[in-house]
């Protein structure tokens, strides 16, 4: 049976909460066809790759790696591609540091692409009527950060195999009462995302 990692994240910012961290939770310890689960949750910082999850690579050496990230400003489940290298956030990562252009890898390229097929993934959660999005541009802030590390890692360790893809969310509506959302914010249900990262678990080694 193969492993895949899932990665949410704790809080950040001005939040208290965090559905990713849920999800890392709630799959933790699953079985999805031929693949057994290991869900993370990292604290909200760039470096949470090398201090966390390169580390729980290279114990399990999962078949893929999926992360996920909170953006209240999508409108569904939205599939990042590409990682840049750069560090620039709205806010400070939660060990207050406040970058503001810097680069992620001194030496490192300034786009590095997913490993794996984004566009089939979009349109397996399509298909089963997921509201989904495609985007090349996964701003600058911790998510990321995980992001490009993680490609950077995977192409320098040659791990031809080895897949990854991050996602973000908007809310789920088991948070309704306890957030408040800025007008044109929504909420999502909470099954749809389950569902998602269910098939993206089943498809991403496709």
């Amino acid at each position: 049976m193969s492993k895949v990692i899932l990665t949410g994240f704790k809080p950040f910012g001005s939040y208290q909460f965090n559905p990713t961290e849920d999800l890392a939770q709630a799959f933790n310890g699953k079985k999805i066809g031929d693949h057994e689960i290991i869900g993370i949750v990292l604290e909200c910082t760039y470096d949470a790759f090398e201090k966390t999850l390169k580390g729980v690579i290279e114990t399990h050496y999962p078949a893929a790696i999926i992360s996920t990230g909170l953006s209240s400003s999508v409108k569904g489940v939205r599939i990042e591609t590409v990682g840049k290298n750069i560090m620039r956030g709205k806010y400070p990562d939660a060990e207050g540091r406040n970058p503001e252009g810097e680069k992620l890898s001194l030496d490192g390229r300034q786009f590095l692409e997913a490993q794996s097929d984004g566009v089939s993934l979009a349109n397996v959660l399509y298909t089963h009527e997921i509201p989904t999005e495609l985007s090349s541009d996964a701003d600058g802030f911790v998510c990321n950060a995980l992001l490009y590390r993680t490609i950077e890692y995977i192409l320098t360790q040659h791990r031809a195999s080895m897949r990854n893809t991050f996602i973000h969310i908007p809310w789920t509506d088991d948070y309704k009462g306890r957030v408040n959302l800025e007008e044109g914010k929504i909420m999502t249900p909470k099954a749809d995302v389950h569902r998602a990262i269910e098939l993206l678990i089943q498809h991403i080694c496709d």
